[in-house]
């Protein structure tokens, strides 16, 4: 059948881990997955190749060094001697690419799970790469649109879309009100420990506070607007600043 791995070196590699173990514990993972970690310093070696062998698909995401890199070029070069199916993403905002076996649908599918994000698409992106190439039985789910920004508040059931309704909410027309900015991803996680926190304190401390979840980076294509929408939705009104505080984490 081949197996499954993932290359990374950032904190995708816990998304992918928690959304192999919810496939698992479903009784829905059908093969063998791996998640890898590189960092700036690593070479290719024997132990490497020994890790790829027997790889049916294998998708690196790098944030850092350009696709020439040494430990790249090693990569591909294995990759080709061995009809693994790849697909390397690297650099920073202006992305470097390349890949191997993967059509047009293929690259579309698999951004709109990346893009959209979440713990559900990432457990169906698993599932969609060992059906899609490895011809292993089973089904999943397609790419699941997520929010692409909001305002998140600890008392509150749901994120908010709606300014108006947020401060109605959580803010006092009395008080100075700070905008807090933090990554979409933390909130598609659940991982919201810090912004609680940022957030309890700063209204014991008499602030109001608007904290809004958003990447950074637009795709029209996928239509996420990026961060530049999410600060003139949350933090403007009427052409102007509605807060007086900026907090970027």
């Amino acid at each position: 059948m081949g197996k499954i791995i993932f290359i990374v070196n950032t904190d995708l590699r816990y998304t992918l881990a928690r959304a192999k173990q919810m496939a698992e514990e479903e009784g829905r993972f059908p093969g063998e997955g791996e998640i890898y970690i590189i960092e700036k310093e690593t070479v290719w070696d024997e132990e490497w190749a020994n890790k790829l062998t027997g790889a049916k698909v294998v998708i690196v995401k790098w944030m850092g060094l350009g696709i020439d890199a040494p430990f790249f070029r090693e990569a591909r070069r294995f990759f080709r001697q061995h009809n693994i199916l790849y697909k390397i993403t690297a650099g920073d905002e202006a992305d470097e690419q390349d890949s191997a076996g993967f059509n047009a649908d293929d690259h579309h599918c698999l951004e709109q799970y990346e893009t959209y994000g979440g713990l559900e698409n990432y457990k169906n992106l698993w599932l969609w790469l060992f059906q899609r190439f490895t011809q292993a039985a089973g089904d999943f789910e397609p790419p699941m649109p997520q929010l692409w920004h909001g305002i998140y508040h600890p008392r509150a059931g749901q994120a908010y879309t709606d300014l108006a309704e947020y401060a109605l909410a959580f803010c006092r027309p009395s008080r100075l009100t700070i905008g807090f900015l933090f990554y979409r991803n933390e909130w598609l996680m659940d991982n919201l420990a810090y912004p609680k926190a940022v957030i309890e304190e700063c209204e014991r401390q008499g602030f109001n506070v608007i904290a809004v979840f958003s990447d950074g980076i637009a795709n029209s294509e996928l239509g996420a607007p990026g961060l530049e929408e999410a600060i003139r939705k949350y933090f403007m009104k009427d052409g102007k600043t509605c807060i007086d505080v900026m907090i970027i984490f």
